[in-house]
């Protein structure tokens, strides 16, 4: 908002703090999903899934927002990879939908704003930014991946071994 109403000094400043702040996500994100996996390793329950989940949220956020940081300069691009970044953060709210029966129907929640952002930029500039294709391509590998990936036994150890710090 603040950058959009022509307040950038503003903007700057708590993009710095924002920056800390994010760096601050992704050590409280990995932190949390290595202790919960542990406790469910403790409690004889499966927390390789958990903990898959953490780590590739932790990273595709970190992607897009290393990004936005490297490209604050181009604020078309900037601005849309910070709102992939932010909207990757959303998939715990979108989980919880327990009043959405189908996980189809929380995953379309959990993408909504890239959706819908894509749709402005469209209707707006008759073509899609290359930012937001980048950002639904990650979030599709991202909600397939856990499947494919976290019920390997390579990932099993690798999970047993990244909570054994904690135990």
């Amino acid at each position: 908002m603040l950058a959009a109403r022509g307040r950038v000094a503003w903007h700057v400043r708590l993009g710095r703090v924002g920056i800390g702040y994010g760096v601050l996500v992704v050590i409280v994100g990995l932190l949390t999903g290595i202790s919960r996996s542990a406790h469910r390793f403790q409690l004889g329950l499966g927390g390789e899934h958990l903990l898959f989940v953490a780590i590739a949220d932790m990273t595709v956020f970190s992607i897009f927002f290393g990004a936005a940081i490297a490209l604050r300069r181009r604020p078309q691009v900037h601005k849309r990879l910070m709102m992939v970044a932010a909207t990757m953060l959303l998939v715990a709210a979108a989980s919880r939908m327990a009043f959405l029966p189908l996980l189809s129907m929380r995953q379309a929640v959990w993408v909504s704003p890239i959706l819908l952002a894509m749709a402005y930029d469209f209707r707006a500039q008759r073509v899609v930014h290359p930012v937001y294709l980048i950002g639904l391509a990650a979030f599709f590998v991202r909600a397939l991946s856990p499947g494919i990936l976290a019920d390997t036994d390579t990932w099993s150890s690798v999970a047993h071994w990244l909570t054994g710090f904690v135990a």
